[in-house]
């Protein structure tokens, strides 16, 4: 019921009548979603470990 309430959202959204179009829209929509989320955890992970080296660095100087 609720997907396809979504799908009528996305099919008039998207001006599509044809139901594997929309889907295909929807599967690529996802596809790039998802590789601009890994990017977004890399970035974090990058991040975390910049801060735990300046943490590193602190406690050696505190030492």
């Amino acid at each position: 019921k609720e997907l396809n309430k979504r799908i009528s959202e996305i099919k008039s959204q998207m001006n599509i009548d044809d139901l594997q179009d929309v889907l295909a829209m929807i599967a690529f929509k996802l596809s790039v979603e998802i590789e601009d989320n890994k990017g977004i955890s890399n970035e974090n992970k990058d991040a975390f470990t910049k801060i735990e080296n300046i943490i590193n660095e602190i406690d050696k100087k505190i030492e």
